[in-house]
């Protein structure tokens, strides 16, 4: 982080920049997230999700995805766009205008 503020951008609040390793951290860490010949794969942590809840928004080929992880399990919501492939991890999951939300449960590694 740029605790020095070097480059005299940071005196509202955090340096956006470097919060970027934060969110990698926890997007393909404890989410699992992969990008495989243009489709987004989930292969969540289960073990991490059993202490807390993590939320994380993303905007993947113009469709804004909102991914929950919690004790129970994953829920992936399409909040703006027609349509979204993705793998949960063996599974694919269609996402659409008419079908916005799934959820799904986390497997043992």
């Amino acid at each position: 982080m740029d605790l020095a503020d070097v480059g005299g951008n940071v005196k509202e609040g955090c340096h956006i920049a470097s919060m970027g390793g934060t969110w990698m951290v926890m997007a393909y860490g404890a989410a699992g997230m992969r990008d495989y010949d243009g489709t987004l794969s989930f292969h969540p942590k289960p073990d991490l999700q059993r202490t807390g809840t993590l939320r994380f928004t993303l905007t993947y080929h113009g469709q804004r995805l909102v991914v929950k992880l919690a004790p129970d399990g994953a829920t992936y919501s399409l909040e703006e766009g027609q349509q979204l492939t993705l793998r949960h991890y063996d599974e694919t999951i269609i996402l659409s205008s008419e079908n916005r939300v799934m959820s799904r449960g986390y497997q043992e590694n």
